[in-house]
């Protein structure tokens, strides 16, 4: 018999896909919310639950780094229903594509795909939602997380959102470039005077990746490049390149990073 149980595992850095998990997991009940960070440092490759879900971002097109290297080593019942949910400012892209693909290589079927369209917060290459921006797209994202509700509950297999096979190839080129230079890239970020030392960057940073030398942040060589550090900055002292601006879910809260480890 199928567990009436649900698994959700999720990667988050501005909140906004973990909004989205904690809203999904009230609709569903029964639910138990994993994130995918701690999942890898604690070996949890596997759950007996009846509906599995993974969610997160886009990144550069396709799942973060991360969030690959736990779909890799993912175990479900054979009985169970799978499906991905990712958050994205722009398109889906080939993020659910990329995740079936991976699923399948391990004789898993991603039955089910969903994208929720939220602010987008990737402070390189664009500037700070607007409020009204912000209201607009949390009350569109409310309605399409209560239709995905249902369909969960249904086990309905419900075909993955994409972007079309020019873009998706397009942005697999680019996502095949770019994502072995990111975890290198943390060499961009600065803390300036404004920094107090208080910790918040290294607590909340996915990847380990920020340790505090003299009360200063200094950033390794691994960086999952998610920009929480920047924006979780209670004093607004760190930027990336010449930018600094912060987004983050007013559902969500540094703390809620800080104790997931």
């Amino acid at each position: 018999m199928t567990s009436d149980k649900t698994t959700l595992f999720y990667f988050s850095s501005t909140g906004n896909t973990l909004a989205l998990t904690r809203e999904l997991a009230n609709g569903l009940g029964n639910t138990e919310i994993i994130p995918i960070a701690s999942a890898l440092k604690s070996g949890v490759f596997a759950t007996d639950a009846g509906r599995v879900g993974i969610l997160c971002p886009v990144y550069i097109g396709g799942m973060p780094a991360l969030v690959r290297r736990f779909v890799e080593r993912l175990n479900v019942q054979p009985q169970s229903y799978v499906f991905g949910a990712v958050t994205f400012g722009g398109m889906p892209l080939f993020s659910l594509l990329q995740m079936k693909r991976i699923l399948g290589d391990r004789g898993v079927e991603l039955q089910a795909g969903f994208g929720v369209k939220m602010p987008d917060n990737y402070v390189p290459f664009f500037n700070a939602p607007s409020e009204e921006e912000q209201r607009e797209l949390f009350a569109k994202a409310g309605a399409a997380i209560k239709d995905m509700t249902e369909k969960i509950l249904a086990r309905d297999r419900v075909h993955l959102p994409h972007s079309g096979v020019i873009m998706n190839s397009l942005m697999r080129l680019a996502y095949t470039l770019s994502m072995p230079w990111l975890p290198r890239m943390a060499s961009r970020f600065r803390a300036s005077d404004r920094c107090n030392g208080c910790g918040v960057c290294a607590r909340v940073c996915p990847a380990g990746n920020i340790e505090l030398k003299n009360s200063r942040p200094v950033w390794g060589k691994h960086c999952e490049h998610c920009m929480g550090c920047l924006h979780w900055c209670p004093q607004k002292a760190i930027s990336y390149g010449k930018k600094s601006w912060q987004y983050h879910h007013p559902g969500v809260t540094a703390r809620d990073f800080s104790e997931e480890k």
